[in-house]
This record gives C-alpha cells, structure tokens and sequence, in this order.
C-alpha cells in the first residue's frame, strides 16, 4: 500500500492532479491493472513514466491508460522490462507523431514484423529509435515501411545500433 501510494503522489506531482481529477486517474489505473494483470504499483509507476516521457498525455487520463496498457502488452510480448518497452512505445510515438489511440498499431506493426521477419520487438525498436525521427520528418517514411525495412535488413545486419544508424545516415543524405 505504501508503494502505491508513493506512486500515487509521483503521479499528483507531474500530473497537478488532486481530488476528483487524481481519483479519475486512480480509477484509470484500476482498470489497466484488471485488465492486465499488472500490479496496481506498477501500472502507477508506468503511468508516471509514460508521462514524462509524452507529457501531452497527462492532461488526459484515458490516453495515459491506452498507452500504458499498450505498453505493458508489448513489454510481455517481448518479454521485455516495463521500463523498456513504454520508452520504446513513447519515443516511437514521439518520432512519428502518433497520438494515444494510435499506441496498439505501433505494437501491432512491432509485433506482426516480428512474425513476418525475423527480429524481436526490441531490436525492431531499437533499431527504430535511433532513425525514425529522420525518416519521418526528413523523407515522410511512415512508420510501417521503417519496420519493414528494419525487417529486411535485419537478418544480413545484426546490430540493431548499426541499422538505426545506417539508416539514419541514409535518410540524412
């Protein structure tokens, strides 16, 4: 309970929210642990992780707990960590400008390319962010074509680093 309740009031600090704004936060965090089967604690602390990381969307209660538990699927389809996995979901979302309810496509996208291809979700995501932004904003790459040219490459180069990085260069020529 004392965790929680730590998490809670790191919640409060970033969101500003208290009374009924901060129970609807805790409602939020209810439903994403029921629906998960994460751990009250931990949907919290995800929560006010993911919202360092995507501070638009600590105005919005709904969105932080769409992110959240879209975070929290990857991380278990990965078998990734928490913290990983929201990082990579968030900057993903961040580099391609992507909006709360687009979280489940990315994961989807992540998760069939892992199917189809042959690189785990982490690699695929840590080869993401080092080049997505580039790809986005410099040469209008949408996120499902950088996947699927992560995938292709993936298997003649290892190195999740040096994809995102050739890539990157590649996109800054």
């Amino acid at each position: 309970i004392m965790d929680y309740q730590t998490e809670i009031q790191s919640l409060s600090a970033i969101t500003g929210a208290g009374g009924k704004q901060l129970d609807m936060y805790k409602d939020k965090i209810r439903q994403v642990a029921n629906e998960t089967t994460e751990s009250s604690v931990e949907v919290a602390k995800a929560f006010t992780m993911i919202g360092n990381n995507q501070p638009q969307l600590l105005q919005d209660a709904a969105a932080l707990a769409e992110v959240t538990k879209q975070s929290i699927i990857l991380a278990q389809a990965s078998r990734m960590q928490l913290g990983p996995a929201s990082d990579y979901l968030t900057t993903i979302m961040n580099q391609f400008e992507l909006q709360a309810m687009q979280s489940k496509s990315v994961i989807d996208l992540l998760a069939g390319g892992m199917v189809i291809g042959s690189t785990d979700i982490d690699r695929v995501s840590d080869a993401m962010v080092r080049f997505g932004a580039v790809a986005n904003q410099v040469s209008g790459v949408k996120l499902p074509e950088a996947v699927t040219a992560i995938e292709a490459i993936s298997d003649k180069l290892k190195d999740p680093e040096k994809i995102g990085t050739s890539f990157r260069n590649m996109f800054l020529m």
